[in-house]
C-alpha cells in the first residue's frame, strides 16, 4: 500500500512542479526547495496513510507480526504445510 500512495502522490508532485513551471516561470529560483519539501511531505503522509493497513495485518492468522513500540519488530513465522 505504501508504494501506491507514494507513486501517486509522487505523480502528483511533478505535475504541480510542471504546472508552476509554465504557470510562473520565473519563480523558479524558489522550487527547487519547494520540491524538496513536497517530495518529503509525499514520503511522510504515504507511510502515515499505509501504517493502518500495516498494523491491521499483524491480526491475520500466520501473518507477519509488526509491532510500533519505539522501534519496528519484524517477526516471520514460516511453516511448512505437509
Amino acid at each position: 500500500m505504501f508504494s501506491l500512495y507514494l507513486s501517486t502522490f509522487t505523480l502528483v508532485v511533478i505535475g504541480f512542479d510542471r504546472l508552476c513551471a509554465v504557470r510562473f516561470p520565473m519563480r523558479r529560483i524558489k522550487a527547487r526547495m519547494q520540491v524538496h519539501k513536497a517530495v518529503i511531505a509525499a514520503w511522510v503522509l504515504s507511510a502515515v496513510l499505509s501504517a493502518p493497513q500495516r498494523a491491521d495485518q499483524s491480526t491475520a492468522p500466520d501473518a507477519h507480526v509488526f509491532s510500533f513500540q519505539g522501534h519496528l519488530e519484524l517477526e516471520i513465522d514460516v511453516r511448512l504445510q505437509s
